[in-house]
């Protein structure tokens, strides 16, 4: 056949071994699904999907659609299983578990400060009350993100589990349309070999003959299409021949956070509540020690305070009661000063006296020397 006779040729199937030509349909069923690792008891079904598929050039449609059930059902189980692989912790268990972390780490080991009004020991009450009171309610609230928690990693054990048995079916079916891929595969490679005795026969028929020979073109272009489409039903199958262990491997990683998260309820849950329980107490032990010390070190204060002032109030009370009504200092203070009075008045009164004798005795003179005046004669007379 020259290429001028069959223009719409442009490409050749892949050739069938002359081993496989000699074989009845059934017997190459056989062998196909042998080399498949497919039990050859479905020869049968497979000679029955063989014979859906047309061999009559100008229809295609039979072998380019050739498995599309089958691949409709894989696309819908491949986004099935696209979205069972995605963060495992969906719920929020994760968020949640870090969430309490954080919450744990942020206690307020220490306290809050508040100030009473209790004059004396009041700082004693401050550090020991009402801090030991606000640490337990903020410890409180973390042991209800606690109680929260434990039900949410609960809800989401329930929900792996269901998980797990929805992948089992998922596995189960991905296994059925591994082995019906398998079984359309065959019954296309049995079609390849038929359709390559149809166009071994035609051959000789071509010569000189147009009509025969684009006859065989388009058989071959057939072939073409059929071969392709096995092709691809193989690479589908290998997908789903992936698909498995993926599913597997799913199911694998949900066990081991199923255990992990019992590990968390079951364990580690009970022994933060115990490490929690445990905190309450050596803090109390902690406040009650502080407390203890601060009211011992308050005592030996107030004693102490209490005996310097009781020897200051005995020394000066000693002092007073051996002290005269009048000091002695006082009353030659007191004596000196009268003496000093005494002797100034004395002092004032001599002077007085004698200030007025002289005072008399000039006064006697001036009258004396006014009448010796008032006595002389008038020398202008």
């Amino acid at each position: 056949m020259s290429q001028e006779l069959t223009p719409v040729l442009t490409q050749e199937a892949q050739p069938i071994h002359a081993s496989a030509m000699a074989l009845t349909p059934l017997a190459l069923a056989e062998q196909y699904l042998t080399e498949l690792n497919l039990p050859t008891e479905q020869a049968a079904q497979v000679i029955e999907l063989a014979n859906q598929i047309s061999l009559i050039p100008n229809d295609k449609s039979a072998a380019s659609s050739l498995g599309k059930d089958c691949s409709s059902r894989m696309t819908a189980y491949a986004d099935t299983i696209l979205s069972q692989i995605k963060t495992i912790d969906e719920h929020g268990v994760q968020d949640r578990l870090s969430e309490l972390v954080l919450n744990a780490k942020s206690l307020n080991l220490k306290g809050i400060g508040r100030k009473s009004s209790v004059p004396v020991i009041g700082g004693l009450i401050d550090k020991f009350i009402y801090k030991t009171d606000e640490w337990k309610l903020e410890f409180q609230s973390v042991a209800s993100k606690i109680n929260t928690l434990l039900e949410e990693l609960k809800n989401g054990e329930r929900n792996i589990i269901t998980r797990q048995k929805e992948l089992d079916g998922l596995f189960d079916a991905t296994q059925h349309e591994y082995k019906q891929l398998g079984l359309t595969i065959v019954a296309g490679k049995v079609k390849q070999v038929e359709l390559a005795q149809l166009i071994e026969h035609e051959i000789p028929q071509v010569e000189g003959d147009q009509l025969k020979a684009q006859h065989v073109s388009d058989l071959r272009s057939l072939g073409v299409v059929l071969d392709k489409r096995v092709s691809d039903l193989l690479a589908l199958q290998t997908s789903a021949m992936q698909t498995l262990p993926s599913i597997r491997l799913i199911q694998h990683n949900n066990q081991l956070l199923l255990e992990k998260l019992n590990n968390v309820r079951e364990l580690t849950i009970p022994a933060w509540k115990r490490q929690f329980m445990l905190l309450i107490a050596s803090q109390e032990q902690e406040k009650i020690v502080a407390l203890v010390n601060d009211v011992d070190k308050t005592t030996n204060e107030l004693l102490k305070n209490n005996a310097e002032l009781l020897q200051q109030n005995t020394l000066e009370t000693a002092k007073i009661s051996q002290r005269g009504v009048i000091d002695l200092a006082t009353l030659e203070q007191v004596q000196q000063s009268l003496i000093t009075t005494i002797e100034g008045v004395k002092t004032i009164y001599t002077e007085g006296a004698a200030h007025r004798q002289e005072a008399e005795r000039k006064m006697i003179a001036l009258q004396k020397d006014l009448r010796e005046r008032l006595t002389q004669p008038n020398n202008q007379a």
